[in-house]
Order: structure tokens, then C-alpha cells, then sequence
């Protein structure tokens, strides 16, 4: 079982960010390197932890990976069916 790690945050943004880096280190790729492939696999890990139950969290995730918030839709659509 791996050692789940604590962390202390001020607000939910905060704790998104951390959630962000965890998961970009766990897909391995950095994210100027990602192909699509990559991109739904970093989606499906969010998707996972529960992460789009977060309000806004599209808008910050479509940042994050450069593209546009209706392919983030298009990603969960895809990853969800």
C-alpha cells in the first residue's frame, strides 16, 4: 500500500494545485510533451479522484493543458462512456 501523503491547505485552490502536480508526476509526461493520449490519461486520473466535482476546476484543467474547455468536455465524454 503506498503512504498516502498529508497536506495543510488554505483554500481549494490550493489543494487543486497539489492534485495537479501529484497526478502530472504520476502520468510521467510533461505537459508540453503530451500527446493526446497522454492529455486523457492525465483527464481520467482527475476524473478519478473526484476532481471535476470541483467548481470551475474545466477552466483551470483547459489552462493547464492548453487547450480549449470544450476539449476537456469532449476528454470526460470520451473517457466516461
Amino acid at each position: 500500500m503506498e503512504p498516502v501523503s498529508e497536506m495543510y491547505a488554505k483554500d481549494i485552490g490550493e489543494i487543486f494545485q497539489h492534485i495537479i502536480e501529484n497526478t502530472l508526476e504520476e502520468v510521467g509526461t510533461p505537459i508540453d510533451q503530451m500527446r493526446r493520449e497522454d492529455k486523457l490519461a492525465f483527464v481520467k486520473q482527475l476524473d478519478d479522484k473526484g476532481v471535476f466535482l470541483i467548481n470551475g476546476v474545466i477552466d483551470r484543467i483547459s489552462d493547464t493543458l492548453k487547450v480549449s474547455k470544450q476539449t476537456i468536455y469532449n476528454y470526460l465524454d470520451e473517457i466516461r462512456s
